[in-house]
């Protein structure tokens, strides 16, 4: 996964902004702005989460919330 498929990625699933798509993915907002910036390399794992979210019909953020 490049930096513009993630980009990419953010707009099929209709995420609003970058924090959202970070709490989707389990990630903070700052390593996914890493990420997207081509400053980090996107580990495979997150581009399997990213399929994953984006076969996932019903998306709200708390689905994806693994909180107390």
């Amino acid at each position: 996964m490049t930096p513009a498929d993630l980009i990419a990625w953010r707009r099929r699933c209709g995420f609003r902004s970058w924090a959202a798509a970070a709490l989707a993915l389990g990630l903070s907002r700052a390593t996914l702005d890493r990420y997207r910036a081509g400053r980090w390399p996107i580990p495979l794992t997150v581009a399997l989460a990213c399929r994953a979210v984006e076969g996932t019909r019903r998306y709200t953020p708390s689905s994806f919330y693994a909180g107390p």
